[in-house]
């Protein structure tokens, strides 16, 4: 082989992996779930918001996180985004328990805002 090859051969050794490391989609950590869920907890919305927002930008299918997500944006009046969000709950996991939840959110919300 020549010398060049050789070495086009070990830098894609190296370089590639590392390529391949940077591209795989970063999950949240179970301290970044623990840290949403406390601000839950506590009604610490804007807290909860941000929180919640990196972890379904993380992991797009946690039906929990967006679930949460959703019902914290109804908190800011923020309905259209909150529906939004729902709705991708409901169209990934259509069971009657966030049906219920999903309904019963935005129905709550809506009379507590003069909406219905």
């Amino acid at each position: 082989m020549n010398l060049n090859f050789r070495r086009l051969i070990m830098l894609l050794t190296l370089v590639l992996p590392a390529t391949f490391v940077a591209s795989a989609q970063q999950l949240a950590t179970p301290q970044m779930k623990q840290e949403a869920n406390d601000f839950y907890q506590k009604q610490d919305w804007q807290n909860a918001l941000k929180a919640y927002e990196k972890i379904v930008n993380l992991e797009e299918t946690n039906n929990s996180a967006r679930y949460r997500y959703g019902f914290i944006l109804l908190n800011f009046n923020r309905n259209e985004e909150a529906k939004t969000q729902l709705e991708k709950v409901f169209a990934s996991s259509p069971n009657p328990t966030f049906r219920e939840a999903i309904s019963t959110s935005l129905r709550t919300f809506g009379q507590q805002r003069g909406d219905l």
